[in-house]
């Protein structure tokens, strides 16, 4: 401006020129990013830099990948590269294009000397750029497509319905001059002969691409034997897909489950079925994986019906639901090396690296799935809860927004949001997460449980226990878990008294509905506050009964409550001292494991219950040795197991380890879920109990201002415990003497 008034005004009223005035190859996506830095009204602005800076490395991750709205013309298209794009349908029967188009894709991609774009690539593209609802789409956008999968040609045709012949047309076009490479046209009887049409047409345009396999003859790839040979398995198996991407689980099982009942041999519909059933139940302790285990046997069975990759999914979720998380560690990370640009290896490798506590790996993972596909929520979720865990809770939140933006309705969002929040000690943001998900749906009572947490977590364990019983009134049904839930809450302050008169609620009203899972939950949760009040007779009563109500749960063939009760029991005397009776136990739980062919996942119950033998006795070297041998996924979400780990430390004299491991468990959330291995008593009676041991950690090293601080905080948070309780006694006592 020619004065300091015209600037003003400029910067007020108008609006700044493109970056495309200065720079003529800027991306789209930069230029929106930096209008939304630019815009005039603050509240559409960005709010924190660490949003403006997460859109940047977005970017970059998308222009580094070539799936940019921006900078198409720039990418380098491999040689002997294939897009098939989709076909103009004019046969008369729906969705063969998009039949067409996948059957194509996968007996292409048969020969490996051609770089083929799957089909879920090729609808992640067009997610990009906002097509991915069209039927149809012309040459242009095709264009546009092929170009950003980086391939040197690209397919694209017609089908055509000839009273009731099928032929379908196809142009081989240049990719980066628009000219054909080729024309072919393949005609059939009926539309079931799109089998023999497919293997046809491959073995056309394997010619056109000039490879050295010809595919003549006996050597023709038919795409039945990697697929099905019916049409409506295979119409079932394209539209579960489909739901799939969309996030439509139940709709896709359903899907899958017609496939299979068509054709019990298609195997990757077996594989499809597990997959849209939900991953998350192999983490269970408490999962019936019989079923899910049964359609990966067929999966398995039939695999010579699968292509090289699909057997690579087939065996990495085969080990996964085997619960050898290791070996599926092992599988996912080779099917990510061997076919880089497929997300959903990189989504399972993620999946499981987070289970198992490899956070660096799983990072890694969620990245490159996010190079292939930004928009791919779930894997927003599980980068997040990475990030979380290796403590950079400043990208964990970022990342969690994403998920947030991506999936808004839907409401896990929002309850990991709460869990990243907590986990990085910013309560007042969980609390607004809550708030919001309520606004979006007043039926999620679950986080009225969750802000009445956040009142607790901050000493306010009167409006917790209020916002309990509001989700009772709310909804009735909830009465037992309530229960519990004020049972936690009492626990948590030390006041085990009261503790005790809820959990025995919990388990009268469970036992007057006649739910026996809740009962079973119950009656555990009593035998557990009976323990740590000392009252083991009656702890071990609590878990007999339990043990006699879990056929109703389960039956012969799998019953995991048996595993739990026995070392619930065991642990139980291992607190009385009673030594041989828990080495008795011990082998009655591995003896039983190994008779009735569990799982060795459920050994981690066995080394777990040694482990904590070993440090009552004070033996911290046969202690660590027996965690040692815990799988992955209980040393990451059991707290019984990560305050043993800090316990052991503390034992064997390193402090620092000791110190870390108290503080990292504190704010974890996550090892309250039952469905990863945690368990919510647990959760809050070692949160109890951490600020009272890190003041004795800090006192027994000498630094006696945050020995005073801790003990103060355990003083603060036992304000109302009871009188008699140990731990508050004791330090008292050591405040007392600290202030001397």
């Amino acid at each position: 401006g020619e004065h300091e008034a015209a600037v003003i005004h400029s910067i007020v009223n108008d609006t700044p020129e493109p970056l495309a005035r200065y720079k003529s190859d800027v991306p789209q996506e930069l230029q929106k990013i930096v209008e939304k830095a630019m815009e005039k009204d603050r509240g559409v602005r960005y709010q924190h830099a660490d949003d403006l800076g997460a859109d940047l490395r977005k970017l970059k991750m998308e222009l580094e990948s070539g799936i940019s709205a921006g900078q198409p013309d720039s990418l380098v298209a491999k040689e002997k590269s294939i897009a098939v794009m989709y076909f103009e349908n004019r046969s008369g029967e729906p969705g063969l294009e998009k039949i067409l188009v996948d059957m194509l894709t996968t007996n292409l991609s048969r020969y490996e000397e051609i770089d083929v774009v799957s089909s879920q690539r090729l609808f992640d593209i067009l997610k990009l750029i906002g097509k991915q609802d069209v039927e149809t789409i012309d040459r242009h956008v095709a264009t546009a497509i092929a170009k950003r999968a980086q391939v040197k040609t690209m397919l694209l045709g017609s089908i055509i319905g000839i009273g009731n012949r099928i032929r379908i047309n196809t142009q081989l076009c240049d990719v980066a001059t628009g000219s054909n490479v080729g024309a072919e046209q393949v005609e059939g009887e009926k539309v079931e002969d799109i089998f023999s049409m497919v293997d046809l047409l491959t073995e056309k345009v394997i010619g056109r691409l000039g490879t050295g396999a010809s595919g003549v003859g006996d050597q023709r790839l038919k795409i039945a034997d990697v697929t099905t040979t019916s049409y409506e398995a295979y119409k079932c198996y394209q539209k579960g897909l489909e739901n799939i991407w969309r996030w439509e689980y139940s709709n896709a099982a359903e899907d899958f489950q017609r496939a299979v009942d068509i054709d019990p041999t298609f195997a990757m519909a077996h594989l499809q079925l597990v997959v849209a059933k939900g991953s998350f139940t192999a983490f269970n302790p408490l999962s019936d994986l019989s079923t899910i285990r049964e359609s990966l046997r067929l999966a398995r069975k039939h695999s010579e019906k699968a292509t090289d990759m699909e057997r690579g999914f087939i065996y990495a979720y085969g080990a996964l639901f085997d619960r050898d998380f290791e070996r599926a560690d092992i599988l996912a990370a080779d099917l990510v090396k061997r076919h880089p640009n497929e997300k959903d290896g990189a989504y399972l490798l993620s999946l499981v690296s987070w289970c198992l506590g490899k956070h660096d790996q799983g990072i890694r993972a969620s990245e490159r799935a996010l190079e292939i596909d930004p928009t791919y929520a779930n894997v927003y979720n599980t980068l997040a809860y990475l990030y979380s865990s290796n403590n950079d809770h400043r990208k964990a939140i970022s990342t969690i927004k994403k998920y947030l933006a991506l999936q808004p309705d839907v409401s896990n969002t929002y309850d990991s949001a709460w869990e990243i929040y907590v986990r990085a000690g910013q309560f007042d943001d969980a609390r607004r997460i809550c708030e919001r998900a309520l606004k979006k749906d007043a039926k999620w009572y679950g986080f009225h449980l969750r802000i009445g947490y956040l009142y607790l977590f901050n000493g306010d364990g009167d409006k917790a226990r209020e916002k309990f019983h509001q989700v009772a009134i709310l909804d009735p049904e909830r009465q037992v878990p309530v229960a519990r839930h004020l049972g936690y809450s009492y626990l948590f302050e030390g006041r085990y008294k009261e503790a005790l008169v809820e959990f025995k609620k919990a388990v009268e009203l469970a036992g007057n509905v006649e739910d026996a899972e809740q009962e079973v939950g119950s009656r555990f949760d009593l035998g557990k506050i009976l323990a740590a009040q000392g009252n083991y007779s009656r702890a071990l009563e609590e878990f007999s009964e339990a043990k006699k109500l879990s056929p109703r749960i389960f039956d012969e063939s799998f019953n995991p409550l048996l595993i739990i009760a026995e070392y619930l029991a065991a642990a139980t005397l291992v607190q009385k001292g009673d030594y041989d009776e828990v080495q008795a136990r011990a082998a009655k739980i591995k003896r039983f494991i190994e008779e009735h062919h569990y799982d060795s996942f459920y050994m981690d119950f066995y080394h777990t219950l040694q482990a904590e033998m070993h440090l009552a006795q004070g033996k911290g070297q046969a202690a660590k040795a027996s965690i040692g041998k815990v799988s992955g996924m209980t040393k990451t979400y059991s707290p019984r197991c990560r305050t043993l780990l800090a316990d052991v430390y503390w034992l064997l004299g390193n402090t620092e380890k000791a110190v870390s491991a108290f503080k990292n468990f504190y704010n974890d959330v996550v090892t309250r879920h039952g469905f990863l291995g945690g368990d919510c008593f647990y959760y809050f009676l070692g949160r109890s109990k951490v600020n009272y041991h890190l003041g004795k950690i800090y006192e027994q090293k000498g630094e006696k201002t945050q020995a005073i601080e801790y003990c103060s905080k355990a003083l603060d948070q036992w304000k109302n415990a009871d009188k008699g309780l140990p731990e508050l006694i004791d330090t008292k006592a050591r405040l007392a003497r600290l202030k001397e």
